[in-house]
């Protein structure tokens, strides 16, 4: 190959996230739940990722839940370019997909005051991505060569404080939060607003808006970026 056209990556970009999910009360403090999601980035244009998730909450008390989930990611990881001192490109991996698999626990406490709900849910997160070989091209050599991108491990401790406001007589449910990535040190952050629709007791829709901000350059596949998400959930 004589020449590799380097992609442009925006500063900030924008995406979709589109989700379906089940949930189903076992007993009067215990439930559990699943929920598949189908992410777009590069202005809604490529697909980012797949996921399948499940998870099981408990009530321990009237404020307090605990829920333990699982999550296996399936995501067309970004491009990554490696370059001189100069600037000059040397080496470029293009996208590619892979398996990540995500562990969580958290503990959620929420109160009500007047029509205002407010939460503050603190999850543990493990993420563990496997070894794999992808093609990276060579601009000094100008030839393709092999990558071996060992397996990754990172552990996040996420903080999320919402507050929803229930309207009277009306089955729009409001709501704003703001998350943060912990890691070694603040990874991300995100800020939503947005809307929950419910039709009866079993269905549930929601809209929102998406900002997020993002502080660690070791991770290939998060940037700043805008989304956009609609989301249903079946109640049995």
């Amino acid at each position: 190959m004589a020449s590799v056209a380097l992609p442009t990556v925006a500063a900030d970009d924008f995406g979709t996230s589109y989700s379906l999910g089940a949930e189903h009360k076992i007993s009067k403090k215990a439930s559990v739940g699943a929920e598949v999601e189908l992410r777009t980035r590069n202005d809604s244009k490529t697909l980012d990722r797949w996921s399948f998730g499940a998870d099981v909450e408990y009530k321990l008390c009237k404020p307090l839940k605990l829920s333990v989930g699982y999550n296996l990611l399936y995501d067309n990881n970004l491009e990554k370019i490696t370059r001189a001192d100069d600037g000059e490109a040397l080496k470029w991996r293009p996208s590619h997909w892979g398996f990540r698999s995500r562990f969580n626990l958290s503990l959620t406490g929420s109160v009500d005051v007047g029509r205002f709900s407010l939460s503050l849910r603190e999850r543990y997160q493990f993420t563990f991505r496997p070894e794999k070989t992808v093609d990276r091209y060579d601009f000094v050599d100008k030839e393709w060569e092999t990558d071996h991108m060992g397996s990754k491990r990172k552990h996040v401790l996420r903080s999320k404080a919402e507050v929803d406001y229930n309207i009277r007589h009306c089955a729009f449910t409001p709501f704003a939060n703001a998350e943060l990535f912990n890691g070694l040190q603040l990874d991300k952050a995100r800020f939503q607003v947005g809307t929950s629709y419910k039709i009866g007791k079993r269905h549930v829709l929601k809209a929102y808006y998406q900002y997020q901000v993002v502080n660690d350059d070791d991770d290939d596949n998060e940037t700043n970026s805008h989304l956009v998400g609609l989301s249903y959930k079946f109640k049995f």
